[in-house]
């Protein structure tokens, strides 16, 4: 009886085969599995290391060893031989036993630089991925390159220390720094251990994760999951992956689309600091202000308040100008301490609410619930005071404080009477390493020998 249902599905998996055989070849792919033994980056200075045994996540299954059998498999492991074939008979006896018990023996593959080639067990996973499986059984040797300048070889060696912590080869970075940035949005520590209830949460939520964007209609081109989770955790937490359904995730991940594909391409903010051409144009609240002619209602979301931050009432006192000016055109409001990511959505929740069209968030540490807000409510205007936020759903500003940092070096180089200079920066955040650098510059300009 099995046999007989076994040698039905080596039939569609033939024409599952044949059918990704002739899409790879009309895109100018590789229609066969890759080989490790002809990698570019392989050679005789990779390390091994014996791994062990475990489950490895089969995507991450993309070639075999040698080159030996590679013509018998699409690059998706899909059977390309006839079922008369020896290769075929030999498939549907091994589809039968997985029908009857399944398929236990662990495959033998080498994993390079994230991804896993067979040495043994070709035809396990070519019936296991048939069937879609998500794990399989492997021993492992890890080939270690040898240490470089490049950045997925750093990457690498990031990923190493990653893994002996959390045993986990579900994602894979390219960047550098990406791996401690995953943990801090999980709330881990470089070497804390993860523990086995950890580890499969995590694989299922990252399965979650890929599967809704996977089903999402909009393209993401050929970003990766892994690093579109990376973005996504940079407007929404941890703990709101592992609450939300799959319609609200798909609808996030909709919103911020244009958002994600932006900072994937890893293009620098442009950054415009040439005064523009205003004869006959309207400046940007003049532009904002034309989609309400009447009347626009403005707020401005402040952490602390007017008392405790000079920063604060250098902003409130442009919104006392900002009423001087337009007078009856706008209506402002300010709302203060919005001193952690919930009190600011609490506020920003509140300023629509109470019928705000412009919101001006004013510390770049707003950015994200900024973000998330702008995702939530695209007919508002946002705008966050900061330079280096890549989003198409909030728009940013910043004025050249490094200039006048630049001209307080000089005076403290000139007053330096040991030539030693101390400076205190206000805030670990973008704009202010320009500003240090600027004041040095200023005090090297006036006294070469200052320190």
């Amino acid at each position: 009886m099995y046999r007989q249902e076994a040698y039905e599905e080596y039939q569609q998996a033939l024409k599952n085969a044949q059918r990704e055989y002739r899409t790879l070849l009309a895109e100018g792919s590789d229609p066969y599995p890759a080989v490790l033994d002809l990698h570019p980056e392989y050679h005789e200075g990779c390390t091994l290391r014996n791994i062990g045994t475990m489950e490895i996540p089969i995507n991450r299954i993309v070639g075999v060893k040698s080159s030996g059998r590679t013509a018998a498999f699409t690059a998706g492991f899909a059977p390309l031989l006839p079922a008369e074939s020896e290769f075929g008979i030999k498939w549907v006896n091994l589809c039968a036993s997985h029908l009857s018990s399944g398929i236990r023996e662990p495959i033998v593959c080498f994993e390079f630089l994230g991804d896993f080639y067979v040495q043994e067990g070709n035809k396990r996973v070519s019936v296991l991925k048939h069937f879609g499986a998500t794990r399989v059984s492997a021993v492992v040797t890890r080939v270690i390159p040898e240490y470089s300048e490049k950045m997925h070889i750093q990457a690498y060696y990031e990923f190493m220390e990653f893994f002996s912590d959390s045993q986990l080869y579900d994602v894979q970075f390219r960047q550098s720094g990406e791996y401690a940035e995953l943990l801090a949005h999980l709330g881990k520590e470089k070497g804390e251990k993860w523990t086995e209830k950890e580890r499969r949460a995590f694989s299922a939520y990252f399965a979650f994760f890929r599967d809704a964007l996977s089903s999402v209609k909009e393209s993401f081109g050929d970003l990766r999951p892994e690093d579109a989770l990376l973005l996504w955790l940079r407007v929404y937490s941890y703990q709101d992956l592992c609450h939300m359904g799959i319609t609200e995730l798909r609808k996030t991940l909709s919103s911020l689309r244009e958002d994600i594909l932006a900072i994937s391409h890893d293009q620098e903010v442009q950054v415009q600091t040439a005064p523009m051409e205003t004869e006959n144009k309207a400046g940007i609240l003049g532009r904002l202000i034309t989609l309400a002619p009447e009347r626009v209602n403005v707020a401005f979301v402040h952490p602390m308040a007017l008392e405790t931050s000079d920063w604060i009432k250098g902003h409130d006192q442009g919104r006392v100008h900002l009423e001087k000016a337009l007078g009856d055109k706008v209506n402002v409001r300010s709302y203060f301490h919005a001193d952690s990511p919930e009190q600011a959505e609490a506020l920003l929740e509140q300023a629509v609410d109470e019928g705000a069209d412009i919101i001006f968030t004013t510390t770049p540490q707003l950015s994200r619930p900024t973000l998330r807000m702008a995702v939530k409510y695209p007919k508002v205007r946002f705008l966050n005071c900061s330079v280096d936020t890549p989003y198409s759903g909030i728009r940013t500003y910043y004025g050249r404080i490094y200039e006048a940092k630049f001209i307080t070096g000089a005076i403290a180089g000139a007053m330096a009477n040991d030539d030693r200079i101390g400076y205190i920066g206000s805030n670990p955040i973008f704009g202010v390493p320009a500003s240090i650098n600027a004041f040095a510059l200023g005090a090297q300009m006036t006294n070469p020998r200052a320190k």
